[in-house]
């Protein structure tokens, strides 16, 4: 759903103009349905979609050739159980500015841990199955886990569950097989040959400020104990990361307006889903997604839950903002909107939608490792 806030130019010249169109935005805040974002086809060979959705990047050329087999060292599944999003606007300066915010809250229903721990391990065994597939073998989960290098490279993970509280909402990370979860950087995993200077890491919307902090200390147990690992294994080392949203929320501003798009969509999201391989040697390549996967699907009802109580706070904050924009003086009030919305998803339905978005992705990286090994 649509919301948008008008933020008129209040001068001596516009300021009837302004003033009627200001009430008009205040009587009709909610826009109509936005429409549903392009379906995935899920029917597709995932060959022929490897370019749009699908990008693989390597330390070194043709390194998933010599991939011959894996330990899965990583494995992580973020399902996101709320969500918010704001866009502001300014328009003119000093006392003659006016302010807007959109802002829109989601939270997911209906599902929860038992319903992810479910779908996490029929990924794994997604995964597993397609990379024996491709002619990759995979080690033995046990002996990954009971493996004293590895026991010293994840002293630091935690047991699955684990929740995150990040810019991106709340989620719920879980693992499979016993796998305990460690975090790293998706933006530093590819090492670059030269040093780009004043240029920051991308920050990784989904984790947060802590877990990021403490990805320098699982980088540094990776460092020491993943080489000895793989080298007792003979086998490379495979980090599985998939985060699953549950809402499309776009916000944009203009000079004279603030807006949020919102729309009820599961999906496979882009950048936070991949398979990281590391080689024996320490050379690193990726395989993730550059496109998010949706797959067009109801999952549930979108109601909106907005309290009694947050209306409120919106109403009393234009109130003051209207008055403030007809006063003289430095300090201005903010038009602002705002809607709670709760995704009531049905189990069966929630995981038959991301079971097949999961399959969708596993067949494009299988099909981009098998290209890659040609």
């Amino acid at each position: 759903m649509k919301h948008s806030i008008i933020a008129f130019l209040v001068g001596a010249s516009v300021l009837m103009p302004a003033q009627a169109g200001l009430f008009d935005g205040l009587s009709n805040l909610v826009g109509s349905k936005t429409e549903e974002p392009t379906s995935f086809d899920s029917s597709a060979p995932p060959e022929s979609q490897l370019a749009q959705y699908v990008e693989v990047e390597g330390e070194t050329e043709g390194l998933l050739k010599t991939v011959k087999a894996v330990a899965i060292t990583q494995f992580q599944i973020e399902f996101m159980t709320a969500t918010s999003a704001n866009a502001f606007a300014k328009s003119g300066y000093g006392s003659s500015s006016t302010h807007a915010n959109s802002y829109v809250n989601a939270r997911l229903e209906g599902v929860g841990v038992e319903d992810f721990q479910k779908l996490a391990d029929r990924y794994y065994d997604t995964l597993v199955a397609s990379l024996k597939a491709a002619g990759i073998d995979v080690v033995d989960q046990a002996a990954v886990l009971s493996h004293p290098e590895f026991k010293e490279m994840t002293s630091g993970a935690k047991a699955s569950p684990v929740e995150e509280d990040a810019e991106a909402g709340k989620g719920v990370f879980v693992s499979s097989r016993g796998i305990p979860i460690w975090f790293d950087s998706e933006d530093g995993f590819i090492r670059k040959a030269s040093i780009s200077f004043g240029k920051k890491e991308k920050t990784d919307p989904y984790q947060s400020f802590g877990t990021q902090m403490g990805q320098i200390s699982a980088a540094k147990g990776a460092a020491l104990n993943e080489p000895a690992l793989m080298k007792s294994l003979d086998a490379g080392s495979l980090r599985v990361r998939m985060t699953v949203p549950f809402m499309q929320i776009k916000t944009s501003t203009t000079s004279t307006s603030a807006k949020t798009d919102s729309k009820g969509t599961v999906q496979i999201e882009k950048w936070v889903s991949r398979l990281a391989f590391v080689a024996p040697d320490g050379k690193r390549a990726r395989v993730r997604l550059k496109q998010p996967v949706a797959v067009s699907s109801n999952v549930g009802e979108l109601k909106d839950v907005t309290t009694t109580g947050e209306k409120a706070i919106d109403a009393a904050a234009n109130v003051i903002a209207v008055a403030t924009m007809f006063m003289g003086g430095p300090v201005k009030g903010t038009m602002q909107s705002g809607t709670s919305y709760a995704l009531q998803a049905d189990p069966k339905l929630y995981a038959d939608t991301v079971s097949t978005q999961l399959d969708a992705v596993q067949k494009m990286f299988t099909a981009a490792v098998l290209k890659e090994k040609q």
